[in-house]
């Protein structure tokens, strides 16, 4: 016999979600028009440059590193037990994602 199972809708890849993808648009704009000198703005790139990687947005991720390289004391790094090695991992899988689709750091504008 024929049992109903309730919907259940599973996230593929919660990183290229709609809500994901608003939240992102969201503070990339914020970012761009935030004043040069406000302090929660590299905070607000380094939590992008998570995100950024995650969803596989190489070029996006790379404008924010050049922005804050460097610099590992913000969340999300300071949750794990070595910033450095986190951002580093992150930093990479930027850098890597963004040669493999034809990028290259060295044109990126600072």
């Amino acid at each position: 016999m024929y049992e109903h199972v309730p919907d259940v809708v599973l996230v593929q890849d919660f990183f290229r979600t709609r809500v994901v993808a608003k939240a992102v648009e969201g503070a990339l704009h914020a970012v761009h028009s935030a004043r040069p000198d406000d302090p929660m703005t590299a905070h607000v790139r380094h939590l992008l440059i998570w995100f950024l990687v995650r969803g596989e947005r190489w070029a996006e991720a790379m404008h924010q590193l050049v922005k804050v390289d460097g610099h590992v004391g913000a969340v999300p790094w300071t949750l794990s037990a070595d910033p450095a090695a986190e951002y580093t991992v992150f930093r990479n899988l930027a850098v890597a994602g963004y040669e493999a689709n034809g990028g290259s750091p060295l044109t990126l504008p600072r």
